[in-house]
């Protein structure tokens, strides 16, 4: 029996895995209305995101600098499920990216960079990188 009443009890909290989760808005039967918008940026850039964002997904080193813009990044999430965003502009070294799919993203993950045609400019494409 706690007969002193109710005491306010503190401690530390142990770190948890950092997951990174981002989703879409859909209707009433699922269907993505809305993709979610994610602010793609290199990992020490300390500049703000320009605007609102549903997810802020930073990546190591200069892996960006091989991106433009209409370009997919293709990774498995935490969950194991293939996902894809679609690069949809930028703005100084960050870029957009849209996403109809609910993601779980987790420190470590590969990234790879599939490379949409641009007529008459030809581009390797399944550069691989990783996420910070």
């Amino acid at each position: 029996m706690d007969l002193g009443g109710p005491k306010l009890r503190t401690g530390e909290i142990g770190l948890g895995p950092a997951v990174l989760k981002w989703r879409p808005k859909r209707d009433a039967y699922g269907k993505a209305t809305e993709p979610a918008r994610t602010w793609v940026y290199p990992e020490g850039d300390a500049s703000s995101c320009p605007a609102h964002a549903h997810a802020y997904f930073p990546v190591k080193g200069d892996w960006l600098e091989q991106v433009t813009a209409h370009d997919k990044i293709e990774f498995t999430d935490a969950r194991g499920a293939l996902r894809r965003l679609h690069l949809v502009g930028q703005v100084g070294p960050g870029y957009w990216a849209e996403s109809i799919q609910t993601t779980y993203v987790k420190p470590g993950l590969k990234l790879f960079l599939l490379r949409v045609p641009v007529p008459g400019h030809p581009r390797a494409a399944g550069y691989a990188g990783k996420l910070c």
